[in-house]
C-alpha cells in the first residue's frame, strides 16, 4: 500500500521538505515530489485530505482524469537552443528560469534529458579532412581572466589567444596583454596555412 497519507502529513503537519519525508519513510524522492504535485494538482487543502481514507485519497491522486490534467508545461526547445548560444547561459540557468514560472515543471536532470533528446535531431556536421602541419586555426577567446600581482596585489587583465591544429586538435593558449601588436595593428582571428 502506498504512504500517501504519510506523505502528505509530514508534509503539512511537520512542514517538512521532499528529503527529509522520504529519508524518514524510506521511500525515493522523486515519490514523494509526485505525491505533492498529483495532491496539488486536486485543489485540496490539508484538512479535507486529512479526513479522507487511504483508498479514497489513492484513487482520487492516480485517476485517469487527474494523470491527463497533470500534464507538464510543454518545454519550448528553440528558446532554450537559442538562448545556450548566447555567452554564460546554461541549462543550469534556463531550468531555474523555466521552474520560475513552472513550478510543478521539470526538474534540471529531465528538464536537460529532454532538450538533448530535441537536439539530438538538430546535429549537423560538416566533415573537414586536415593534413598534419597544414592548417592552424588561431582566435582570442573573448573571455579576460585576471591575474594578480603577488607583489603589488594589482589586478591585470589579460586577453587569452587560443591556437588550434586542424590535423591535430593539439591546443596552445597563451594570456597576452592585449589584442593589439607591437605595430598598432588589431590581431584578428584567422587560419594560418
Amino acid at each position: 500500500m502506498r504512504r500517501i497519507k504519510d506523505v502528505l502529513r509530514l508534509r503539512f503537519e511537520n512542514g517538512m521538505n521532499q528529503r527529509q519525508v522520504a529519508r524518514l519513510l524510506g521511500i525515493s524522492r522523486s515519490t514523494v515530489q509526485e505525491y505533492w504535485y498529483r495532491y496539488d494538482a486536486l485543489g485540496l487543502d490539508w484538512p479535507q485530505g486529512a479526513l479522507l481514507s487511504d483508498m479514497v485519497l489513492e484513487e482520487r491522486l492516480f485517476s485517469s482524469a487527474l494523470v491527463s490534467s497533470v500534464k507538464r508545461e510543454e518545454l519550448d526547445f528553440l528558446y532554450v537552443h537559442q538562448e545556450l548560444q548566447r555567452r554564460g547561459v546554461t541549462l543550469q540557468l534556463l531550468c531555474e528560469e523555466y521552474r520560475k514560472t513552472h513550478s510543478q515543471g521539470y526538474q534540471y536532470s529531465r528538464f536537460c534529458e529532454r532538450y538533448r533528446s530535441w537536439a539530438h535531431g538538430l546535429k549537423i556536421y560538416m566533415r573537414q579532412v586536415h593534413k598534419g602541419g597544414e592548417k592552424v586555426y588561431v582566435d582570442y577567446s573573448g573571455k579576460r581572466p585576471h591575474i594578480v600581482d603577488s607583489a603589488t596585489g594589482e589586478i591585470q587583465e589579460k586577453e587569452l589567444l587560443v591556437m588550434v591544429w586542424g590535423a591535430s586538435n593539439y591546443t596552445y593558449v597563451e594570456a597576452q596583454d592585449s589584442q593589439v601588436d607591437e605595430y598598432g595593428n588589431t590581431k584578428s582571428r584567422q587560419t594560418v596555412a
